[in-house]
């Protein structure tokens, strides 16, 4: 027994909804009359008419009532499902995704759910077909891409609406809406792009600048630019770049946080990287910032590898110094107050022992300084002792 609040908020929902199904079938008649002059001899009927229509717009809010599509909907003798997700919890956690299994039914029918899903005006340019389509969990625009490439179809976007078509009428009717993108190529010229995509087929128009190699700019569907970016990601690697490119150097200076410059200079030579190089400034045992030569095509690999063998060590206990005699303490005390301001390596993690010789004298025996740190950070510490203590020497 629904409460009165509840009924009332459950008209208020009816209501709400009718007029936004309303409101979205207004937009898309008047988007089609915008678009009725760049269509030949265009005829624009809602789905379901009686004629035959050489157009079809499919709207977003199509199905009439307040029922919702978690359920099975017959479609031309086809069993659709357009719930939001997959069975079960996995649903409601996932509410953008799509599954769907039609068979033998309309393709206005398949694209009139789709539309929903998208919250968007679909209009058809292709004469009504029975399909057979199934997809599970996928994006609603996933999906719709999917059925489009399954019936040779594309798409374009025209002013919030979808313009679904063969691709050669697209081209012809609404040439001047397609997209201009330009990708920046790594590795490779824009002209072994354009020559993989006259391999592959792509219908898209292409143009490159001979002063830029390395951008290329294209023009199509997005069902073709997205086939085009998935072209760059798999061969825009350092593997397939030209050799002639390979003379071309690039220079930048990286910022240690855990190493200085002298190691990593070491430890870059032991990798092996070819034709690569370092440059430390003065004082490398001290400094935190590593000059770096590599060709272009190797930078971002010298770059990981730099990063990766910067990364913070494990910490590790070992001496560094010791004293005896008069004062031992105070003289290791003062040391490592020198230390912790010359390094800024925190005195927490320096420690002074007890007395070693077995007399009991924590001030005037012999004791010794140790470090609990980075082994870099011992490196560091030892190279500065070495230094007070050259300074020192008479």
């Amino acid at each position: 027994m629904m409460t009165r609040t509840e009924r009332a908020k459950a008209a208020f929902k009816e209501k709400r909804d009718a007029v936004i199904r309303y409101s979205l079938l207004v937009l898309s008649v008047l988007a089609l009359a915008s678009l009725k002059s760049s269509i030949p001899e265009p005829r624009l009927d809602l789905v379901g008419s009686p004629v035959e229509p050489e157009e079809n717009l499919v709207d977003s809010a199509a199905p009439s009532g307040n029922e919702t599509v978690n359920e099975p909907v017959e479609l031309s003798g086809a069993s659709l499902w357009a719930d939001s997700s997959t069975a079960g919890s996995y649903a409601s956690d996932n509410p953008s995704r799509i599954s769907m299994d039609a068979r033998n039914a309309n393709l206005l029918d398949i694209l009139s759910v789709l539309a929903i899903k998208l919250d968007t005006p679909i209009i058809c340019l292709e004469e009504p077909r029975t399909v057979t389509f199934k997809v599970e969990n996928l994006a609603p625009l996933t999906a719709f891409q999917l059925l489009l490439q399954k019936e040779g179809l594309d798409y374009i976007n025209v002013g919030g609406n979808l313009v679904v078509g063969p691709r050669e009428r697209l081209q012809d009717n609404f040439y001047n809406r397609m997209i201009l993108t330009r990708f920046n190529l790594r590795y490779i010229s824009a002209k072994t792009l354009r020559n993989l995509i006259g391999e592959l087929g792509i219908p898209l128009q292409s143009v490159s600048v001979d002063v830029n190699t390395e951008a290329i700019w294209v023009q199509g569907t997005p069902i073709a630019l997205g086939k085009i970016k998935e072209v760059i990601d798999a061969v825009d690697v350092p593997e397939n770049a030209d050799p002639a490119d390979g003379a071309a150097f690039t220079m930048f200076v990286y910022y240690l946080n855990n190493t200085v410059a002298k190691d990593m200079a070491q430890r870059l030579a032991t990798i092996g990287f070819q034709s690569v190089s370092t440059v430390v400034l003065n004082y490398p045992e001290f400094t935190r910032q590593l000059l770096v030569v590599a060709p272009i095509v190797l930078e971002d690999r010298v770059r990981e590898a730099i990063r990766e063998l910067d990364s913070l060590q494990p910490l590790i206990k070992i001496p560094v110094a010791s004293a005896s005699g008069e004062n031992a303490y105070a003289r290791l005390d003062a040391q490592r107050q020198l230390l912790v301001e010359l390094t800024d390596i925190p005195a927490s993690a320096m420690h002074i022992s007890g007395d070693l010789s077995g007399r009991g004298d924590p001030l005037n025996g012999e004791l010794i300084l140790w470090v609990e740190t980075t082994p870099d950070n011992i490196n560091l510490i030892r190279e500065m002792i070495d230094m007070i203590t050259f300074i020192q020497e008479p």
